[in-house]
């Protein structure tokens, strides 16, 4: 089954990422608070303006993304599938370019 996202809806998935404390210790992507990276997998066509135009959007497939996990949902197609993120384009906090690192 297929599925794809509806007007300003973006579909990824978690991206697991560690981050290191200054201690040292380990704290794994899903252990940590808000917010959370992940890789886009799907975008809508855009949020309909009350104009009737599109407004595009703002990322694109593949993007790496940090969002607010508050208020995304989370799908499973199958019982075996790895979960899908559904979440509005609002709910992304910022876009991860290469060369440039989360701290």
């Amino acid at each position: 089954m297929k599925i794809a996202p509806l007007r300003n809806q973006v579909f990824a998935t978690r991206d697991n990422y560690e981050s290191l404390t200054a201690a040292g210790v380990v704290i794994p992507d899903s252990a940590q608070e808000s917010p959370i990276r992940a890789i886009v997998t799907a975008v809508g066509p855009g949020r309909l303006l009350e104009n009737g135009t599109l407004a595009p959007m703002t990322v694109m497939v593949g993007d790496k993304i940090v969002f607010d996990p508050r208020g995304v949902i989370e799908l499973r197609i199958t019982q075996t599938s790895a979960p899908v993120l559904c979440m509005e384009e609002t709910s992304i906090v910022c876009v991860l370019r290469e060369g440039l690192e989360l701290q």
